[in-house]
């Protein structure tokens, strides 16, 4: 290749670089807007049912799910949301028996059970077998309260770090099971 046209080429290329990094710039900027918008407290834009419904389901998403497949769908209700399974959106080659999809609906449920109180709601879970693997939350009117569980939902995190196999200290078990105790339930590592 000539001098010449290899500085021509060099130039083009630089120019179409430059382009390409300015629109990878401009989506990753959009991107970390989205991300932002969407991991975050927030208020319904009204006390209307419909934008509190809307919010909790937001709150709901944020749930862990299968592969990251968000492999649910809602249902709004006057005062009931509910969460059902999309088939659309599961894995049979790794969850042959739907066992992760059916735990991500219970992860959901959980976080709409958390947000729920928030918002001055009580959630009240119910499998109905008979209506379509969907599970109805009804919601009640409660007092409002924001408790540590959901203060956590916008910060959960996921990992695919490698399992590193070693041991929890003595003091990382009594915070697990501290952590893992309540009214309710009782933990014991």
């Amino acid at each position: 290749m000539k001098r010449r046209r290899f500085i021509t080429a060099a130039a083009v290329a630089g120019v179409a670089g430059g382009i390409g990094y300015a629109l990878h710039g401009s989506s990753a900027a959009k991107y970390e807007a989205a991300v932002t918008s969407i991991w975050r407290h927030g208020e319904p834009v009204s006390n209307e049912m419909p934008d509190v419904l809307r919010e909790l389901v937001r709150y709901a998403t944020l749930a862990p799910s299968s592969h990251n497949t968000q492999c649910w769908t809602f249902g709004l209700g006057e005062r009931s949301i509910s969460i059902l399974p999309d088939y659309a959106r599961r894995c049979p080659v790794v969850d042959p028996d739907d066992h992760h999809l059916f735990v991500s609906l219970g992860c959901a449920v959980e976080n709409l059970a958390q947000a729920a109180p928030a918002m001055g709601l009580r959630c009240v879970p119910a499998f109905d077998t008979a209506a379509d693997d969907a599970l109805p939350c009804i919601l009640e009117p409660a007092a409002h309260d924001r408790t540590a569980l959901f203060q956590a939902i916008p910060h959960r995190q996921s990992t695919r770090r490698e399992f590193d196999a070693r041991p929890l200290s003595n003091a990382e078990l009594r915070l697990l099971e501290s952590t893992g105790s309540g009214k309710e339930c009782r933990c014991s590592c």
